[in-house]
């Protein structure tokens, strides 16, 4: 017999420019934030990659294991969103030009 596949959640996360952090999904899913603490060194990541699988609920750390996603936040500077509205303001018009 196969194995039935199961199918994938999708999860949002929006990360703020302040640090704060909006986690979206469906009311199933059960989701945990933690943040690790910064160090300045190769060893001292370590140490804190080890504090957080010591500080995660027993049901989490097996996840630690299933990485699915890394990134880096970065700033959206006001003059990328200038510019997407500019773009957005010509679309615009050229879809009123086609009408």
């Amino acid at each position: 017999m196969g194995c039935q596949q199961r199918t994938r959640e999708p999860v949002l996360i929006v990360a703020h420019g302040d640090g704060w952090l909006d986690v979206y999904a469906e009311k199933h899913v059960d989701v945990h934030i933690v943040m690790q603490p910064w160090t300045g060194s190769i060893d001292g990541e370590i140490l804190a990659e080890e504090w957080v699988a010591e500080n995660i609920p027993w049901r989490y750390r097996p996840l630690l294991m299933s990485r699915r996603q890394t990134g880096m936040v970065r700033m959206v500077l006001p003059s990328e969103l200038a510019d997407t509205q500019m773009k957005l303001g010509i679309l615009k018009s050229l879809d009123g030009m086609t009408q």
